[in-house]
């Protein structure tokens, strides 16, 4: 029986006693639980996928220090969710689960504690997080209504104080990232113009926003 099976004619307050539960037994079988819930993320039903990243981000919430080692596979099960995914419910959903990933990795990144992953490793961490990035922006860059594209922006700006971190993959998601949103002349030639400024220290004013 599939996941999306069992979860038919399940109530909403018996989803949330049964991820309480996982939670739970997260304090003592935490890698059990967390391989189970990866394991769904590329269900295909939208009734389990939810059910699954609400668990996450409890698990977040409850264990972060011990989801941060998790990261990299974590990424890569969301690449198949945004596959999924086009709008609605489950995709704002996801969104918060991967700021609230991101934004845990980030602090433990920029707080000086030992690294819990070898180079390879955290080499994968980018490399998932580099192509989460671009999927989100191929899957989710023409979401019509306006609370899906808040989610999808607060997503993506948790993506790229990450990666702009990291100087490998700092000026590919910079020469990349203006193009799939706003693949017209006018933003290139702007974009093209802020790189330059940058790398001579200056700032560049485009409207509202201050790109360095």
């Amino acid at each position: 029986m599939s996941p999306e099976t069992l979860f038919q004619g399940v109530t909403g307050n018996m989803k949330t006693a049964a991820s309480n539960v996982l939670v739970a037994l997260a304090r003592t079988h935490f890698t059990l639980v967390m391989a189970e819930l990866q394991s769904h993320l590329k269900a295909t039903g939208d009734m389990c996928k939810e059910f699954v990243l609400v668990t996450l981000s409890k698990l977040f919430s409850t264990y972060a220090p011990q989801c941060i080692p998790f990261v990299w596979l974590m990424l890569a099960g969301l690449r198949s969710v945004v596959g999924q995914v086009r709008s609605g419910q489950t995709l704002r959903i996801a969104c918060a689960v991967v700021k609230q990933w991101l934004d845990g990795l980030k602090i433990h990144l920029s707080s000086g504690m030992q690294c819990p992953w070898p180079a390879m490793e955290k080499e994968q961490i980018y490399e998932n997080l580099h192509e989460l990035l671009f999927s989100v922006l191929r899957n989710w860059q023409d979401c019509q209504e306006e609370e899906d594209k808040q989610a999808v922006l607060g997503a993506v700006a948790a993506m790229l104080a990450v990666l702009l971190q990291e100087e490998l993959h700092r000026e590919h998601v910079w020469e990349q990232l203006l193009w799939l949103v706003h693949p017209c002349q006018e933003i290139q030639d702007t974009c093209r113009v802020a790189k330059v400024r940058r790398c001579a220290g200056l700032r560049v004013d485009m409207g509202p926003v201050q790109v360095p």
